[in-house]
């Protein structure tokens, strides 16, 4: 009988002789890992999907956890979100709430939008 050689195993090409990190097909693996993970990284920025880019580029709304008014200001409130704390003021646009919480969008300490849900 003859001695059977047994060499690497390659899971990519599923082939004995060289290992997976030898694999010629392995650039093509690459590519689709680089993709995947570009993919993946471009999820935080879908974010919320209904805040309106005008008011925040969907990045800064987060639900109300918190607000204030000061007594001594005309009808500003404090907010806070879990993006941080910020004062309503003149130029606050106020926009309905797609679900039912109210949410903030907050950029270096004003609060840009209030989305208010029905009823609020």
């Amino acid at each position: 009988m003859s001695e059977v050689k047994v060499g690497p195993y390659c899971f990519i090409c599923e082939k004995r002789g060289h290992r997976a990190s030898q694999c010629p097909q392995r650039p093509g693996q690459r590519i689709l890992a680089a993709l995947v993970a570009l993919g993946l990284m471009a999820l935080p920025a879908l974010g919320h999907g209904w805040y309106d880019t005008d008011c925040c580029h969907d990045n800064d709304c987060a639900p109300i956890t918190k607000e204030a008014w000061p007594q001594g200001r005309d009808g500003d409130s404090i907010i806070t979100t879990k993006q941080g704390e910020g004062r309503t003021g003149p130029g606050t646009r106020i926009r309905p709430s797609k679900d039912e919480k109210d949410h903030a969008c907050i950029m270096h300490g004003r609060v840009m939008c209030v989305y208010r849900a029905a009823g609020a």
